[in-house]
């Protein structure tokens, strides 16, 4: 259970940047499908998560992109 929290906390924080004097009016943009799925192999490789667990949410952020389209 720790693995998958510390994989889901990874990958959350993957992608956020902030930068000092943004305005609330400016878009976030997020992590494109490619950048999510090197960070997670990244997360792999750092043995972060699992094999188990990079399968499944590998299978989960490619589910959802292509229902997107």
């Amino acid at each position: 259970m720790k693995t998958i929290l510390r994989s889901l906390a990874f990958l959350a924080l993957a992608g956020c940047g902030w930068s000092v004097g943004s305005s609330s009016d400016e878009r976030v943009q997020r992590p494109t499908l490619g950048q999510q799925l090197i960070d997670l192999k990244k997360a792999r490789d750092a043995k972060a998560i699992t094999d188990a667990d990079y399968s499944t949410k590998r299978q989960e952020l490619i589910d959802a992109a292509l229902a997107t389209k």
